[in-house]
């Protein structure tokens, strides 16, 4: 069983060595750095720590979507009266599917807007300091409004989706 552990290791990242006291011994920093200085890839330590960048950025976006979740289930609770008593005036689901999203859409571009000349001035500020200088386009903030666009419809349709299909004397009569 430990054979197969450090095979598999040893095959995830062919630069370590095991200790014979315990453990993993790394070689020296200066043959680490050696094959980034000739382009011959990177080290083990460093994609480990961009795949945890990864990880840690793709749990914020669900933590963020959760709360999103959260408080979209809270506005449609708080007005389940109200769109209870539309469906029964004669309110389609359509004309009631088109109530929620407005005010969210609404936060969401002025978030973007201020969001995005910050984002801009601190990433064109530290981008500066390299010696091979990129400048940042509009398209990424295009890319990522466009994605927080999406996720935010997604998150508000279904909620707006059950709401519109439940049935109103329940609601009204709860209420």
């Amino acid at each position: 069983m430990w054979r197969s552990r450090i095979a598999i290791s040893k095959w995830v990242c062919p630069n370590r060595t095991s200790n014979p006291l315990g453990g993993w011994q790394f070689p020296p920093a200066s043959a680490r750095e050696e094959p980034a200085r000739k382009g011959a890839g990177h080290s083990c330590i460093s994609s480990g720590h961009k795949l945890s960048r990864y990880r840690a950025i793709i749990r914020a976006i669900l933590i963020a979507c959760l709360g999103l979740f959260g408080l979209v289930t809270f506005t449609v609770k708080t007005r389940t009266k109200e769109i209870g008593i539309r469906k029964v005036l004669g309110a389609s689901a359509a004309s009631i599917l088109s109530l929620l999203p407005g005010e969210f859409l609404a936060l969401l571009l002025v978030s973007l807007a201020i969001a995005s000349p910050v984002a801009w001035l601190f990433m064109d500020r530290w981008l500066r300091d390299f010696a091979y200088r990129i400048t940042i386009g509009w398209e990424a903030f295009a890319l990522a409004g466009l994605i927080a666009l999406v996720l935010v419809v997604l998150t508000i349709s279904l909620q707006a989706l059950r709401a519109a299909t439940a049935n109103p004397v329940r609601s009204l009569r709860t209420e």
